[in-house]
């Protein structure tokens, strides 16, 4: 295994630094809910801050995008770090150890790190600009992997996390994602939690995932 970037490795870190605050808490965290409805335990907020204090400390100059606590930093920084401490929260207060801790790098505006860390899983999917994708679970070596690219929909499995925002279920005034089109005409279809369904794509062991809510991302392989 090739030595890890200094960035990349400390993204790691990073994630590690989360999940020392989050699983002490996890099926006994608090949920209150945010100003948007969403819900937010002192999980979420005590490893952002957690995760925060390290950048700081190592990285200065470096701004900082975090889910709990907005933007920090010079709008013109160089570096630009994203943080989710806890993709999952709804999942995360009902037991569920499909929650994922999310960790990226912004250079001058492009991708050059991401990390997905599940701390109740021991599993671990990372990537670097020019290192390639990774996977590692229960501390055995990391292995890489990569997406598994299909011609067709039809060959396809496809998910998402579930009928909020699709024309399932969609406020008044939304444009619904189309989400019984895709269960149909997709190969294999499931609903997967979260950004766990993103590292799978990763992983190459689905094809298409779909967030179904507004503005939100999705991965496909190609």
């Amino acid at each position: 295994m090739f030595d890890l970037p200094p960035h990349l490795d400390f993204a790691l870190d990073l994630a590690q630094t989360a999940e020392a605050e989050i699983m002490p808490r996890f099926r006994s965290a608090a949920v209150t809910r945010k100003p948007d409805g969403s819900e937010v335990t002192e999980a979420d907020r005590e490893a952002e801050r957690h995760m925060r204090a390290r950048i700081r400390a190592h990285y200065p100059d470096h701004a900082i995008l975090g889910e709990e606590f907005g933007a920090t930093g010079a709008d013109d920084a160089r570096f630009r770090w994203i943080l989710d401490p806890l993709d999952g929260t709804a999942g995360f207060t009902l037991g569920v150890p499909l929650f994922g801790t999310l960790v990226g790098l912004l250079d001058a505006g492009e991708p050059v790190v991401g990390v997905i860390h599940f701390p109740a899983l021991g599993e671990t999917v990372y990537a670097g600009h020019d290192t390639g994708c990774w996977f590692s679970a229960g501390g055995s070596a990391p292995e890489r992997v990569q997406v598994d690219p299909v011609d067709t929909l039809a060959a396809a499995t496809a998910s998402t996390t579930g009928l909020h925002s699709s024309d399932v279920m969609a406020p008044d005034g939304q444009t619904p994602y189309r989400l019984t089109e895709l269960v149909r005409r997709a190969g294999k279809f499931r609903f997967v939690t979260d950004c766990l369904q993103h590292a799978l794509v990763a992983r190459g062991r689905m094809h298409a995932a779909v967030d179904t809510s507004s503005a939100a991302p999705a991965s496909f392989a190609s």
